[in-house]
């Protein structure tokens, strides 16, 4: 069982006083010239896993936060009466370039629509995933075991404005282009990518086989006969018919129109609409 630590990497306790550890206080330097010779935290993280220098008590894998602490502590240059394990000229170097790091912290207006932003393939709400020292953002599906191509936040929220700049000059898109069109729900088309799955094993036995047919089929049905609300779509084509595109994302437009943002494996966008039409 892991156990957590009583005092920062790099120390321990003899006779009452908070001393180096030899081998974590190596390790700490280790850290520190890997990090100012230009290695990621990840990277400094499986190295140290590979060296079997456990972080804490119980387990020896290291992630790419516990490389962060201990680049942010202080103490290593004698903080708080710590003994000094590192030289100042080696902290200002690592310090100085972590805080040139590009920024990967949530983007404010990201908050507004980040519990919209899907997978087109699956419907699955996607992880925002970031990397501090490399500035990277990254969105990803643990359904599909999909990662999505990085773009930073700005970026995102650019190509969102654009879809909803191109709903607002064609309104008219977001009623289904024929009386007679279906447009599956993506827990339909999640059900028929697990049972394509599910086919292609052969272990899958053939009752379950059955049953998740079944009931594919069964759902695929009730989805034809669902009419799609005229009523709501002539609502938000007024709505969108009342608004110009602008330079800034309408919240409340999106809030109003839009039920799913969902991204393409090559990182581009589609806005699915609360009548269930994708464009």
């Amino acid at each position: 069982m892991e156990r957590k630590r009583r005092f920062p990497f790099g120390y321990a306790m003899r006779e009452g006083r908070i001393v180096p550890n030899p081998e974590e206080a190596k390790a700490v330097a280790v850290i520190f010239q890997s990090f100012a010779s230009g290695a990621t935290t990840p990277t400094i993280a499986n190295s140290m896993t590979e060296l079997q220098i456990p972080y804490r008590s119980g387990s020896a894998a290291w992630n790419k936060n516990m490389v962060c602490r201990i680049l942010d502590n202080e103490k290593y240059i004698g903080a708080n009466g710590y003994p000094i394990l590192l030289q100042k000229e080696l902290w200002d170097r690592v310090a100085a370039k972590r805080n040139q790091a590009p920024s990967v912290r949530l983007n404010p207006a990201i908050r507004s629509v980040r519990t919209k932003i899907c997978c087109a393939q699956c419907g699955q709400k996607l992880k925002r995933i970031s990397y501090h020292t490399q500035g990277n953002v990254y969105w990803r599906c643990d359904r599909c075991v999909i990662q999505f191509p990085s773009m930073t936040d700005q970026a995102l929220l650019d190509a969102i404005l654009e879809k909803q700049n191109e709903m607002i000059r064609r309104p008219q898109k977001v009623i289904p282009t024929e009386a007679g069109n279906i447009t599956y729900t993506m827990e339909i088309v999640r059900d028929m990518q697990i049972l394509d799955h599910a086919i292609s094993n052969p272990q899958t036995p053939t009752a379950e086989l059955l049953q998740m047919a079944a009931q594919c089929v069964q759902n695929v049905y009730a989805c034809c006969q669902e009419v799609p609300d005229a009523v709501e779509s002539d609502a938000m084509v007024r709505m969108l018919q009342e608004v110009s595109p602008s330079n800034t994302l309408n919240i409340e437009l999106l809030n109003q129109c839009v039920k799913r943002i969902l991204m393409q494996p090559d990182g581009n966008l589609q806005f699915q609409v609360c009548n269930g039409t994708i464009i």
